[in-house]
């Protein structure tokens, strides 16, 4: 469609709600940016809503029905590509039929019910082999006790710390610094870089932990995919701490376009932070990633 147009959707049944669109980056639309809201129709055995179109690009139309006699809902999202152009008119187009994108609900036979049951064990199955293939959730999964104990023990540590001097007197070190802020951050600014390089021209094998985090990092910044998704490996084989800050990244180098982009792998591992790290100050980011890559790889109609 064209900027400035109405589209109409129409659903089968009552009940429907409009929950409003998402943008290619993911991102919820809540001021009315890309469409405008012109209504639901009721009446009759059908549902219709009317939008307006105003920004030129790619977007997902979310609409949500639930059933509150047997608990179950639906979440149906429609694609919508705006072209930069806009229309002359208030002339409506039709989006296509529910119906005829989404099949009927299938009859219940004995043949249905033991074809399900035989479904439903095959990807039981395939799950299983899946997961026992996967590196991510088994070194997740052993990394989260330690983790969480990890950084326990690391506010407290960070908390004091305590320097010895000439005198042999012990003294706090304070947090505040006597050099000027853009000193400060100059010389923050050139070590980092010094410790950048002396990183990426080590073996993994000679890395610590958090240094092989931070060479994953460098390698991700400069495309190197395939070496970034080597070292954030070799970082899991190491690290007990820091493993939402290793699953984010992953999750970023397996969702570029490259030789070893996994989208499934890159979701498994933004869902990784969201499931066990909730304290995580990139949760909010990893939650928005899964929920982008599942509705534009996974769950398109």
């Amino acid at each position: 469609m064209q900027k400035n147009q109405f589209i109409d959707i129409t659903y089968p049944g009552k009940g429907w709600i409009y929950q409003g669109n998402i943008d290619s980056e993911g991102n919820l639309d809540i001021k009315n940016k890309n469409f405008i809201f012109g209504g639901r129709k009721l009446g009759g055995q059908d549902q219709s809503f009317t939008l307006r179109s105003r920004l030129a690009g790619k977007f997902l139309l979310h609409f949500y029905k639930n059933d509150t006699l047997t608990g179950n809902y639906i979440d149906d999202y429609l694609e919508v590509i705006v072209q930069d152009k806009n229309s002359n008119n208030d002339a409506h187009i039709t989006a296509p039929v529910y119906a005829e994108i989404v099949p009927p609900k299938a009859k219940i036979t004995a043949e249905t019910v033991k074809a399900q049951k035989e479904q439903k064990q095959k990807e039981l199955e395939q799950k299983k082999t899946e997961e026992a293939a996967s590196p991510v959730k088994k070194i997740a999964e052993r990394n989260i006790s330690t983790e969480n104990n990890h950084q326990k023990d690391e506010k407290e540590s960070n908390a004091k710390t305590v320097i010895q001097t000439s005198s042999g007197q012990q003294a706090e070190k304070t947090e505040k610094s006597n050099l000027e802020p853009k000193a400060t951050q100059k010389i923050a600014d050139s070590a980092k870089s010094q410790v950048s390089k002396e990183i990426s021209t080590k073996d993994n094998e000679n890395l610590s932990s958090d240094e092989l985090l931070s060479k994953a990092q460098l390698q991700y910044n400069n495309k190197n995919y395939a070496d970034a998704l080597k070292s954030i490996t070799d970082f899991f084989d190491k690290s007990a701490t820091r493993i939402d800050e290793g699953l984010f990244l992953q999750g970023q180098i397996l969702e570029e376009k490259s030789p070893v982009q996994n989208i499934k792998d890159a979701i498994e591992s933004y869902d990784l932070v969201v499931k066990n790290y909730p304290a995580s100050k990139l949760w909010d980011k990893a939650n928005k990633r899964s929920i982008f890559l599942k509705r534009f790889y996974i769950n398109i109609r």
